[in-house]
């Protein structure tokens, strides 16, 4: 049997969706309102679409603004995993080790307009390969805000031992990505270059973006439904509903 089909028979994947009260630029982002529902519900109706994974547990910190967040998956029945509230690393890897989750799904809760079908073409790619991390971020041509990484649990496990940088940490993945030599890294990469669009929530102007878009799907009764091709049909029809966040610059690691 090769191992490709030892991956396929194994397959648990889990979206472990990082989520938190604290927010240099947007504190309290997560549950704040987009278009009359918390961002961080969004995000989990988005994901209830993917046909390839029926598992998201929010992993948020121990910290005690993060009591919002506990409570609100309480309050919908989702799963809640409690860690380190800078360690991020280790609390991806106390997730995945006590979900049983492999693959590793990392998502951002900054991330409304996540696609569970991109999420599931993704796990498609990275079942067919033998790759230790896929993402399409390392390659950017999706919309800023469409960010999926996926790795094995046993990828997971060498960075959590072998990580010692702060911002490795923090920022959960950079192990995987700075150490090509490693770790098999591969790329999943739309047929047209996006990379321009910004649909995060990291500033009260990503917010208004976010807002606007979900505020004409609702008034078209496409509702949380929408594609991504639809969103960038939408741009390009309406790409005033996008003006807010031209000027915002994204953050880089360590910052």
């Amino acid at each position: 049997m090769t191992a490709r089909h030892d991956r396929k028979d194994a397959c648990r994947p889990a979206v472990i969706l990082q989520a938190r009260m604290g927010s240099q630029r947007l504190p309290g982002k997560v549950l704040r309102l987009v278009a009359g529902k918390p961002m961080l519900e969004w995000c989990l109706l988005r994901l209830a679409d993917s046909q390839r994974c029926r598992r998201v547990i929010v992993a948020t910190s121990t910290a005690q603004a993060d009591d919002a967040v506990e409570n609100f998956c309480a309050q919908r029945g989702t799963p809640c995993f409690r860690g380190s509230e800078d360690d991020v690393l280790l609390r991806y890897y106390e997730a995945a080790q006590k979900f049983q989750t492999d693959p590793v799904i990392r998502i951002t809760a900054d991330c409304p307009l996540i696609d569970a079908r991109v999420l599931d073409d993704m796990l498609a790619a990275f079942a067919a390969s033998d790759a230790d991390y896929l993402s399409n971020t390392l390659e950017r041509t999706f919309p800023l805000g469409l960010d999926v990484e996926i790795f094995s649990s046993s990828a997971l496990l060498r960075a959590q031992h072998e990580a010692t940088q702060r911002f490795e940490r923090e920022h959960v993945t950079p192990f995987f990505y700075q150490h090509p030599e490693r770790f098999k890294l591969a790329s999943f990469k739309h047929d047209a270059d996006w990379s321009h669009l910004r649909v995060t929530v990291d500033t009260h102007e990503d917010w208004q973006v976010a807002d606007n878009v979900y505020s004409h799907f609702i008034r078209t009764g496409r509702d949380h439904f929408f594609s991504l091709e639809e969103l960038l049909q939408l741009h390009s029809a309406q790409p005033e509903l996008f003006a807010p966040n031209r000027e915002v610059r994204q953050k880089h690691l360590g910052e």
